[in-house]
C-alpha cells in the first residue's frame, strides 16, 4: 500500500499559539459564554467582557468582568528522554508521514481575577466559575480521564487538551472596594497539558523468518 506525501502543510492538526498562550485562551474560552444563576435567584448573569490583561483605558470601570494572568512561567516537566509519539495524531496511520511526539508535561498557573458591581452578583459569579472547573461525573469513572478539573480543547495547539482545575481561591475587600462598588475575587487556576513537537514518523517493518526443522535463525 502506498500513501501520498505528508507535509506540514497537510498534516491537519496546526499551531498557531504557544502553549501557554494557549492554555490561557482555553481558560478565557470557558469563562466567556457561561451563564450563571443571578443573585437570589432572579434571572442570569454573565461575564461582559473577558480581558486577556486588566485594561487601564475607559474599559478599565467595566464589571461583571474576568481577566485572565499567567505568572509569566510554565513548566516542562518531567521532562521525556526519548519523546514519546501520540499515536492518534499519526498522519496518515501506519504510513510513512507526520505526529505530535510529547517531550514533556507542561504546567502553568493563572490567576483569574472576577470583578462584579456588588457582592451578590460577586456571590452568583464565584459560585458560577466553582462549577465550571469541576467536570461533570467527576464522582463516576469520567471518560475524559479527569478526577479533579474538567478537560478543554485548545484548537490553537495542536487541537490537544488541557486539564484546568482550581488550586485556591481569594477575596479582596477593603475599603476602596466599597466606596467604589467594584467586588473582585481571584481564583487560581492550574493549565496541564501534553508539551509536544512535530515529526516525522515511519512505520515499523517486521522481519519474517521461516525456520525448519534442525535449522536456526
Amino acid at each position: 500500500m502506498t500513501f501520498p506525501t505528508m507535509t506540514r502543510e497537510r498534516f491537519s492538526r496546526k499551531q498557531t499559539l504557544d502553549l501557554q498562550t494557549a492554555m490561557a485562551t482555553a481558560i478565557a474560552g470557558v469563562l466567556r459564554p457561561a451563564e450563571f444563576p443571578g443573585p437570589a435567584g432572579k434571572g442570569k448573569i454573565k461575564f461582559r467582557k473577558v480581558f486577556a490583561e486588566w485594561p487601564t483605558s475607559v474599559d478599565g470601570n467595566v464589571t461583571l468582568a474576568a481577566c485572565v494572568l499567567s505568572n509569566d512561567t510554565i513548566k516542562y516537566a518531567p521532562a521525556l528522554l526519548t519523546p514519546k509519539l501520540l499515536e492518534d495524531t499519526w498522519e496518515p496511520k501506519g504510513g510513512l508521514g507526520l505526529g505530535l511526539y510529547k517531550v514533556s508535561e507542561g504546567e502553568c498557573d493563572f490567576h483569574v481575577e472576577l470583578r462584579a458591581p456588588s457582592k451578590p452578583e460577586r456571590s452568583a459569579l464565584v459560585a458560577g466559575v466553582e462549577q465550571l472547573f469541576f467536570a461533570a461525573g467527576v464522582l463516576n469513572n469520567n471518560p475524559q480521564g479527569a478526577r479533579y478539573g474538567v478537560m478543554v480543547p485548545m484548537p490553537e495547539y495542536w487541537g490537544l487538551n488541557v486539564r484546568l482545575s482550581v488550586q485556591d481561591k481569594a477575596m479582596g475587600d477593603d475599603a476602596e472596594s466599597a466606596k467604589t462598588n467594584r467586588w473582585e475575587a481571584v481564583f487560581l487556576i492550574r493549565a496541564q497539558a501534553n508539551h509536544v513537537r512535530l515529526d516525522t514518523v515511519a512505520p515499523f517493518k517486521v522481519r519474517i523468518i521461516e525456520l525448519v526443522d534442525g535449522e536456526t535463525g
